[in-house]
């Protein structure tokens, strides 16, 4: 009975490597008996079964009162090899999405989503008060998004009872994405992307930034950046005018005399005359940038501007501890445009656009995308591709050797995220190939909402796929960017996401290799009874798929042959296992 225990503990543990933390309620396939245990209870069974005090009477002990062994990520460490401490957060986000309808169910009146990021759980250790910091905001942030979501709604329903026809084109809006700008063990910098539209002759776009000390969790102030802000307004007026057409602004001087270096929210004087704003800003691996949105300096049609100081154009400006120790690879999000890198090495900073191109067939797709810099493009726009609107976003990507790429993305027409992948080093656009990955689950302290993981390092993206090998699940594995701009890993995938069940039963005698956790085989051609439990845990994707057997053994099932439903030793996979589940 004591062999079986084990043995079922093993399965468990790979079951917690793969799904991290989370309440038992969330992890699927465990083995009968087990799958009501918390993961107080199963931390337990880990802590007696090192400490040699593991029988059946512990077993229904602990199931019946529960015991706590100081959390399951420190109790199941030992057993799944748990990374050290890491000087960079690993970031998560959590995401809400809304889609109402009038109130005769006839048209769709208003879309919403929120983001907001969040320390992934097996980082929480190493940054508790970043951490906390950044759910308390986010708390904060999605309580502000529900009563706005509301307001849309009801504004819609009113111009939907006064002009149904007005929905027959679009619908209100409001969203709100993460923009990473920058990331390392010393800063957190995002901007909030708020996109809206509530009737009128346009939408409206604006950006809003934050930045975060990783070690203490503090929001910096401008002034913690930035000590003295004296000669601030000169700065900007002379890079404002750098850049952009001097007839573009309505009165520069007067309008950055508003600004308040102090203030983190708008402030009212005493007539419409008398007013403070801050300014908004966030931190990049270039410098400071200082975002001024459509109407703060000029008509909307000229939309926003952006400026950067850089780092080494005033060192002494800066409060060092903030100032980046080297220059390495980063990535940095933009919505549809920025113009603040030198991509052509002219010195300049360059237009980086991105466009989702529509041919009026249908007003929910985009149908094809193209990346500018400059007067310089390229596209991806097949007869078959059909890009879900809104759905978009876009990731600059400077490596340490000098190459850039823009990797942009959508849901397709099949309902899985495709990245497109553009080569724009020297300034040059040329369009490399496409692929269909998806962000990571991921795992976070606050699971009420759909949550992702972020990528935040070229080198270290955690990204997963969709097969459908014995059932439909995702494989995750860590990728960087390879030779040729592509995605690439060396490593096999994780299965991560299953969507039904990843446990499987077979239903005939099976010929498996045996392999070792790190995937070496170590006993060819064992045979595997019929009636044996496979628990589902390493796939490379087209070969085999490797599952954990109850008795602790890794079992490589060799796949034959992908096509739905696939092949194991040439034999069809329903006539293997019983209850395959496959969705989509």
């Amino acid at each position: 009975m004591k062999k079986r225990i084990i043995a079922i503990l093993l399965a468990c543990t790979m079951v917690f490597s793969l799904t991290a933390c989370g309440d038992s309620g969330d992890i699927v396939g465990l083995p009968d008996g087990m799958e009501d245990m918390s993961e107080e209870e199963l931390a337990a069974l880990v802590d007696d079964y090192e400490n040699g005090e593991l029988n059946e009477e512990v077993v229904t002990e602990k199931k019946e009162t529960g015991s706590s062994s100081g959390g399951l990520a420190g109790a199941l460490g030992k057993k799944t090899g748990q990374a050290e401490s890491v000087s960079v957060p690993k970031l998560g986000k959590r995401i809400t999405s809304d889609y109402h309808y009038s109130s005769d169910h006839e048209k769709l009146i208003f879309t919403g989503s929120m983001q907001a990021p969040l320390v992934t759980s097996d980082c929480e250790k190493d940054f508790p008060e970043l951490a906390k910091a950044l759910k308390e905001a986010a708390d904060a942030a999605f309580t502000s998004y529900e009563k706005d979501a509301e307001d849309y709604t009801d504004s819609a329903q009113e111009q939907y009872n006064e002009d149904p026809s007005f929905f027959d084109y679009g619908n209100y809006e409001n969203h709100t994405s993460i923009l990473l700008r920058r990331l390392d063990d010393t800063v957190l910098s995002f901007a909030d992307g708020w996109s809206t539209f509530a009737g009128g002759a346009h939408g409206s776009y604006v950006e809003t930034g934050h930045t975060y000390d990783v070690k203490t969790g503090k929001e910096l102030l401008l002034s913690d950046v930035l000590p003295d802000v004296s000669g601030l307004n000169e700065v900007l007026k002379e890079k404002l005018l750098e850049k952009y057409d001097q007839a573009e602004f309505f009165n520069l001087d007067e309008a950055l005399t508003h600004y308040d270096p102090e203030l983190t929210k708008y402030q009212e004087g005493a007539d419409y005359t008398q007013y403070s704003v801050p300014y908004t800003w966030w931190l990049s691996p270039l410098g400071i940038e200082f975002y001024f949105d459509e109407y703060a300096l000029t008509s909307y049609a000229d939309g926003s501007q952006t400026v950067v100081i850089g780092y080494d154009e005033y060192p002494r400006a800066f409060a060092k501890e903030y100032v980046p120790k080297e220059a390495g690879s980063f990535i940095y999000d933009f919505n549809m445009s920025t113009d603040v890198f030198d991509i052509t090495g002219n010195g300049e900073a360059d237009s980086l656009r991105v466009s989702y191109d529509y041919d009026g067939t249908n007003h929910d797709y985009y149908n094809g995308v193209t990346v500018f810099v400059n007067d310089q493009k390229d596209s991806f726009d097949d007869n078959d591709l059909w890009i879900y609107r809104s759905s978009y976003r876009s990731h600059y990507i400077r490596l340490k050797d000098g190459r850039q790429y823009v990797y942009t993305e959508g849901f397709v027409d099949d309902d899985h995220r495709e990245f497109f992948v553009f080569d724009v080093s020297d300034g040059m656009v040329k369009a490399i190939d496409r692929t269909y990955l998806d962000y990571a689950q991921s795992v976070l302290e606050d699971e009420s909402d759909y949550n992702e993981n972020m990528i935040t390092d070229p080198e270290n993206m955690e990204l997963e796929r969709i097969f459908y090998l014995l059932s439909t699940f995702y494989g995750k594995r860590v990728y960087h960017i390879g030779a040729d701009g592509m995605p690439e890993s060396d490593k096999r995938f994780t299965v991560s996401n299953v969507a039904v069940r990843n446990t499987l039963t077979s239903k005939r005698e099976l010929i498996c290799d045996i392999v070792d956790e790190d995937g070496d085989v170590i006993s060819p051609d064992e045979t595997i009874d019929s009636g044996e439990t496979f628990f589902l845990l390493y796939t490379d994707g087209e070969t085999y798929v490797d599952a954990r057997l109850l008795d602790g053994r890794i079992a490589r099932l060799h796949i034959t042959d992908t096509e739905y439903p696939c092949y194991v030793d040439g034999v069809s996979a329903e006539d293997c296992f019983e209850e395959l589940y496959y969705v989509g």
